[in-house]
């Protein structure tokens, strides 16, 4: 029994020692510079925009955790979308019984500025995510059963659990140069909890809860709607 018991101290010992490392390394090779060659770049060209952050950071136990987010506009002064902070937590020992549990993910203070231009066209329709490939027309379209090697997208081996989302603090407004539309400001607060399963649509299940604030604005009507949705 004295043996047995020396047995799992040495190994709980060797397993802490583990995530201390671990973490140390994380830390060491994941730095801000590395994190943020790792992330800006590919965000820049997903969005056509300049993006910025003031902070960014990993931590094995702790998650990940980004302050001061800025995509700014066309132009590359303009704030486009801000953000106080963002990030996540997670847990690991749910992997053990094939379960990845994201603790939180939060986004704090939130601010979208989308307008209408004088053409019609809105501040975000020159995002690069949002065009269509150019070559998409000359493709022809693959049919299912085409290919021998053609499979279903397979599922998830891991069920994915998001035990809370925060969006607190959300400012969202809204201006059309031509004056044709109501101006609207919108406050909210978003708390959900999210099962997503193994990605399968069927195996998707969200409890939360919105709180917010509406208002608009046209000549001399101001309406204010406020509520929550469940």
């Amino acid at each position: 029994m004295k043996k047995l018991f020396k047995s799992l101290l040495i190994a709980a010992g060797f397993g802490v020692v583990l995530l201390v490392v671990g973490s140390m390394v994380l830390k060491f090779y994941f730095n801000e510079a590395r994190l943020r060659s790792l992330l800006l770049p590919p965000l820049r060209g997903a969005l056509g925009r300049e993006v910025d952050l003031s902070a960014i950071s990993i931590d094995l136990f702790r998650g990940v955790k980004i302050g001061g987010l800025v995509i700014k506009e066309a132009d590359g002064i303009t704030d486009f979308v801000t953000a106080e902070e963002l990030g996540l937590s997670y847990s690991l020992l749910p992997l053990l019984h094939k379960r990845l549990e994201i603790g939180r993910i939060w986004i704090d203070e939130p601010v979208i500025k989308i307008y209408r231009n004088r053409d019609g066209s809105f501040n975000f329709s020159d995002l690069q995510i949002l065009k269509s490939d150019p070559g998409a027309a000359d493709r022809k379209p693959q049919i299912q059963g085409d290919s021998k090697d053609s499979q279903p997208a397979a599922a998830l081996p891991l069920a994915l659990v998001v035990q809370r989302c925060d969006i607190s603090g959300v400012k969202l407004s809204f201006i059309d140069k031509n004056g044709e539309l109501p101006k609207v400001d919108c406050q909210a607060d978003l708390t959900t909890k999210l099962d997503l399963g193994n990605l399968q649509p069927e195996s998707v299940k969200v409890v939360g809860e919105l709180k917010f604030l509406l208002t608009a604005e046209h000549k001399s009507l101001r309406p204010e709607v406020c509520g929550v949705i469940n």
